[in-house]
């Protein structure tokens, strides 16, 4: 049975509302809600299992949102909230974290569990920083600790949560729904029937605040910053759960949250997105209820085996009665591709299936190498079978396992041909990474049409066939995704490299299409940008002599080497960032040319002129 709503009057003025389940004498647990969600967002079947156990569950509307206090500050602007800043008036997460306190005083509660999920998972955070006597534990659910760089919102998301407010009840229900549905992911499909049931009573119980609350919500997670340093300061037994398919709070934000503080936990729930599923709830209440009651291995660790059969094999389909792993699944230990999956440090690009052309040197070299590093399976593509086999010799006597293949990448018989070498030899690819490519251009005008095509046809035509040969695959294979290796010069178009950036940007642009295509998937796709980057590409017979000595200078001035590319562009893959600028003058380029536009050809210009004067 739903527990009634009552109210809290605060010392410092916030009126909270709260419901309490549960025995009055039993060990509490406070549930904090994520932002725009009132406490109606706790699966009520997840609350009344805490009940069950023995726990006394505290919800609560955090302020600005349900039932509880509509604040009276403006909201932030677009542009406070487009730039991070946040208004001099803001509330912060520390103030929130001060209701949640206040609260337990009301209450009578001197110690309590935390469970916090998203904007939760960051106000329980704090609360255990700075209140460490009043926690008992934590547990951060799909959260992050403001550290830049991690716990992103991915663009399909953004796309959707940057429409106006919903106007009335169905308009309400209509973008819950839809908001819901991309959240949860593929593999924990909504149900209609109940999410509408919970958009209904979530409209009922809306606050004064509205849009404008959610707004300052926001801004509080901004203007808390970075608060690594607080989060590592947490000594209370703490448990991090993660789905891998987070399109709100990307799961590296689960792993800044597992690695600030000493001794968590950290749960990576395959196929969960930014969203408590039914399916889950049982799963997750048993391993949740294991870390309330302390129920550690040596040196706090949870016993694997438990996490595996609690967690993996339920979330693999084959639940038994009572949620239960049937006999024949559970009598014969776990499987090494489970606990991968449930692994600490897991990254997607650990253990992948990967496809990468141009393998043979350079970053396509590198980036081989770094996958077998991280346990893959690399089938290494290059021109020349010499140096792709080079490769593969480097990767077994580390320890690795890859294979080489002659490809073409112009030809799609030849992409086609790899693609079932591929599939022979491990099944289905989760990572290509296309990276064949020649360096050349003259200015616009000059040299002959051929040098133009052959160079077309090798960096944006090879990508194309890449992407249009093994996107179908990676579909099928559910998970992974595509590297394409572009270029800042797609977008720098400095003077005298006609077809080069113009290869480049198409390379580009065909990765954003991508991006757009896939958004509703669980596929990611990332755009790797360098400058400069000490390869042979400098080599090719369609630079001029000047050029290639220029080239040669300033990549030897980059400080930047192929490993290094290489490993930002998986680094970034793994946060699911679309485009990737692994030295600072391609972030410094891509800025001054979104900003100013007007004056960026003349600076390209003098840049270019003072690398690589005319001759004579």
């Amino acid at each position: 049975m739903t527990a009634p709503d009552q109210f809290a009057q605060l010392p410092h003025g916030i009126r909270l509302c709260y419901r309490v389940t549960g025995e009055a004498d039993a060990i509490p647990v406070l549930l904090v809600s994520g932002m725009s969600q009132d406490l109606t967002t706790w699966p009520q079947d997840f609350v009344d299992g805490l009940a069950a156990q023995g726990f006394r569950v505290i919800q609560h509307d955090n302020r600005d949102i349900g039932r509880s206090t509509p604040m009276t500050t403006r909201p932030p602007t677009l542009l406070h909230q487009l730039t991070g800043r946040a208004r001099p008036d803001a509330y912060t997460l520390e103030d929130m974290a001060q209701d949640s306190v206040a609260l337990l005083d009301h209450l009578g509660v001197r110690r309590a569990h935390l469970i916090g999920q998203s904007m939760g998972g960051m106000i329980a955070q704090t609360v255990a920083a700075h209140h460490a006597d009043r926690v008992l534990t934590l547990t951060s659910m799909y959260s992050t600790t403001g550290a830049p760089g991690v716990g992103g919102v991915a663009w399909s998301t953004k796309a959707k949560i940057a429409k106006r407010p919903p106007h009335g009840r169905a308009e309400y229900i209509a973008r819950h729904l839809e908001i819901t549905a991309h959240l949860a992911g593929r593999r924990y499909l909504i149900d209609p029937v109940v999410e509408t049931a919970n958009a209904s009573a979530a409209w009922e119980r809306r606050g004064a605040a509205g849009a404008a609350g959610i707004s300052r919500q926001i801004q509080a997670i901004q203007a808390s910053g970075d608060r690594t340093k607080a989060v590592s300061t947490i000594t209370a037994p703490t448990l991090v759960i993660h789905g891998d398919r987070d399109l709100i709070v990307h799961p590296s934000g689960g792993q800044a949250t597992a690695d600030a503080i000493a001794g968590a936990q950290l749960v990576s729930v395959p196929g969960m997105g930014h969203h408590f599923a039914p399916a889950l709830v049982e799963p997750l209440l048993a391993r949740i209820t294991d870390h309330l009651n302390g129920s550690l291995g040596p040196a706090g660790r949870v016993p694997e085996e438990r996490i595996l059969e609690r967690i993996t094999d339920h979330l693999n389909g084959s639940p038994g009665p009572a949620g239960r792993v049937p006999e024949e699944r559970s009598g014969g230990g776990v499987s090494r591709p489970a606990a991968h999956r449930l692994r600490r440090n897991a990254r997607r690009t650990d253990n992948t299936r990967a496809v990468v052309t141009g393998a043979g040197s350079g970053i396509g070299r590198a980036f081989a190498q770094e996958l077998a590093r991280r346990g893959g399976q690399v089938v290494c593509a290059d021109i020349n079978p010499e140096t792709a086999q080079e490769t593969v010799s480097l990767i077994e006597a580390a320890g690795g396992s890859a294979i080489a293949v002659k490809t073409d990448v112009t030809q799609e018989h030849s992409v086609t041909a790899l693609a079932d070498a591929a599939q022979e030899w491990f099944g289905l690819p989760t990572l290509v990474v296309n990276n064949a490519g020649i360096g050349g251009g003259t200015p616009v005008g000059e040299g002959d049409l051929e040098a133009w095509s052959k160079l077309l046809r090798v960096n944006l035509w090879g990508a194309i066939v890449g992407c249009h040969v093994f996107l179908p695959l990676l579909r099928r294979s559910g998970h992974g995704g595509l590297i394409n290796v572009a270029s800042a010069a797609g977008y720098a178009a400095a003077p005298g490299m006609g077809s080069y950036n113009v290869s480049k940007s198409g390379v580009l642009t065909l990765t954003e299409t991508i991006a757009a295509e896939i958004a509703d998937t669980d596929l990611t796709v990332t755009a790797l940008c360098p400058t400069f980057v000490p390869t042979n590409i400098f080599a090719g017979e369609l630079m001029t002599p000047e050029g290639a000595v220029a080239a040669r200078r300033l990549a030897d001035r980059s400080g930047s080497t192929p490993e290094s590319v290489a490993l930002a562009a998986l680094d970034g893959f793994d946060r699911g960032k679309l485009y990737v600028m692994p030295q600072l003058d391609a972030k410094l380029v891509w800025r001054l040319k979104r900003f100013a536009p007007a004056i960026y050809p003349t600076l390209a210009h003098k840049a270019v002129a003072r690398t690589m004067p005319p001759a004579g």
